[in-house]
């Protein structure tokens, strides 16, 4: 349900679920091992609740307080299974939407297996009141546009040191910004390649220190633009709103109309991507979604993900799509779990106005540092 974009907060009792949770879930201290279904079921539940209902993690009295019990229960425990390993980031946008403790202080350390997972340190330290800091592969920082270094490596940034001295109190942005450059070449000279040559991109172990939080950078929009991060949990239920707003049919089916569609539609998104595969041409893709939608749009999706426009993507069907209901979800979905990682912090990289800020910005609601 959750991977088809076919949620509705009706369908499903998640407060009903929750409470069995709960109950399932060992009391502190016994000897009963939780398993990995169980794990498996939490994820799947919360995974859920968030993309059907997130504002039900929100207020004094939330609605899903149950399913939030259940994950600070679980999360004090050091049992860990792969969907355990996937539900800490989900955990991420729960503690930014009901801005209150879940994860523990250890997932947030240098020395942590999910220090990589930027999200957590993002919204921990937009409402926490910490300074975090910790030291990262640069990989997981890298954005896939040729202005990543510039908007990035600004000498009046106080959110990223790179190199030997890595401590914020140097006043010397050289190594940073070196690095940042050496970055920037290597994703620039990609641009028009194969796909699979994007698949190769590698910027060795090269390391970064990044903080946020008290005291740290007072600029929401660059924390947003180099911590937000990837989201796969909505990969897939991107994917399937965008195959049912152009109008896809079967895989191999011909439909002139279908394929008009998506030709225009490629040709819209091509100012989102400074860098991009030659499959992003309109006519190569539009070919490969008329063999094969579903994989055709996974691939954009993912890729856009990494070039953080995802969002833009999924708004530019908007005009011309012959069936909004499920790209109305996942954009409603997106745009509730980017204020609950980054507040005021603008998470897509829309090509930067005059000021150097993005064309337009609508307010948000949700509160801030």
């Amino acid at each position: 349900m959750a991977e088809s974009a076919e949620w509705n907060a009706g369908e499903a009792d998640i407060q009903s679920i929750a409470h069995e949770l709960n109950s399932a879930v060992p009391q502190e201290g016994a000897r009963d091992i939780r398993s990995t279904e169980l794990d498996r079921r939490i994820y799947w539940t919360t995974a859920l609740a968030l993309m059907s209902h997130p504002d039900g993690f929100v207020g004094a009295k939330p609605a899903f307080g149950n399913l939030i019990r259940v994950l600070r229960r679980i999360h004090t425990t050091n049992s860990r299974s792969s969907p355990y390993d996937d539900l800490v980031s989900l955990t991420a946008i729960v503690e930014g939407l009901s801005e209150s403790e879940i994860l523990p202080r250890a997932v947030f350390t240098t020395s942590s297996s999910f220090a990589s997972i930027t999200r957590l340190h993002l919204q921990r330290g937009r409402w926490g009141s910490r300074l975090l800091e910790w030291t990262v592969d640069l990989a997981s920082l890298v954005t896939l546009q040729r202005d990543f270094a510039e908007r990035i490596g600004a000498a009046n940034q106080d959110i990223i040191r790179i190199g030997a001295q890595t401590v914020f109190r140097s006043q010397s942005h050289a190594p940073t910004s070196s690095a940042l450059k050496s970055v920037q070449m290597s994703i620039d000279r990609l641009d028009g390649r194969g796909s699979d040559e994007f698949l190769k991109l590698s910027f060795g172990s090269t390391r970064a220190t990044v903080r946020v939080g008290k005291h740290a950078s007072s600029d929401p929009n660059l924390e947003a633009l180099l911590l937000r991060g990837q989201t796969p949990e909505l990969h897939r239920p991107a994917r399937e709103a965008l195959v049912e707003a152009l109008g896809a049919g079967p895989a191999g089916h011909s439909d002139q109309n279908y394929v008009d569609r998506v030709r225009t539609y490629m040709g819209n998104i091509q100012s989102l991507f400074s860098v991009k595969p030659r499959e992003f041409a309109p006519n190569w893709f539009a070919s490969q979604a008329a063999q094969d939608p579903k994989s055709a749009f996974l691939f954009l999706v993912e890729f856009a993900d990494k070039a953080r426009v995802l969002m833009g993507i999924l708004s530019a069907a908007v005009p011309d799509a012959v069936n909004l209901q499920k790209l109305t979800r996942v954009r409603s979905a997106l745009a509730s779990w980017d204020r609950a990682l980054a507040g005021e912090g603008e998470c897509c990289w829309w090509p930067q106005g005059p000021g150097g800020e993005p064309p337009s910005r609508k307010p948000k609601n949700q509160s801030s540092r």
